[in-house]
């Protein structure tokens, strides 16, 4: 884990890059077949575990962007409480299930660029000052951040990995 005092702007950027490249390369690796197959976790695909990272890159965004409109924010998403994830996640799965690998994919990397270049713009109090946003409480939001970027490419990177037996 790292700390506050270990975090900056470039470090956060830098990290998201090379852990989104890392998972980037181990689903190219994948032949056409397993990017869809069913299993990598329950029932996802290799595919489903990458609109489900576009899915939280664009949750956290949406929390930034009503913190900074002075909307309520709630998380992880209206109706749902933390409880909930599993539900929430299994929602985002159906509604993504039957869309094309080229479809996720695009998206994948569109989001990414958005999330990342977010990010970048933002002023560096919003980035490292603990509660800035009401949604982080006591909590800088590069801890979020990290939380819906580079931490989460790399945790399903490897199940991917393990899945496809190369890890």
């Amino acid at each position: 884990m790292i700390s506050n005092a270990q975090m900056d702007r470039q470090r956060l950027l830098d990290l998201n890059r090379v852990e989104h490249d890392f998972l980037r390369r181990t689903v190219d690796a994948l032949t056409d077949a397993q990017r869809v197959e069913p299993g990598v976790i329950g029932q996802w695909s290799p595919k489903d575990i990458l609109a489900h990272v576009v899915f939280w890159e664009q949750r956290f965004l949406s929390w930034v962007r009503q913190s900074e409109a002075g909307e309520p924010v709630e998380r992880p998403a209206e109706g749902y409480t933390w409880d909930d994830l599993d539900r929430l996640n299994a929602s985002n799965y159906e509604a993504n299930r039957d869309r094309s690998y080229t479809d996720v994919l695009a998206e994948f990397e569109r989001s990414f660029h958005e999330f990342n270049s977010t990010l970048g713009m933002l002023p560096e109090a919003a980035l490292f000052t603990p509660g800035y946003y009401p949604f982080t409480r006591e909590y800088p939001l590069w801890q979020q951040a990290a939380a819906n970027g580079y931490e989460h490419y790399r945790e399903h990177a490897l199940e991917i990995r393990r899945w496809a037996g190369g890890a």
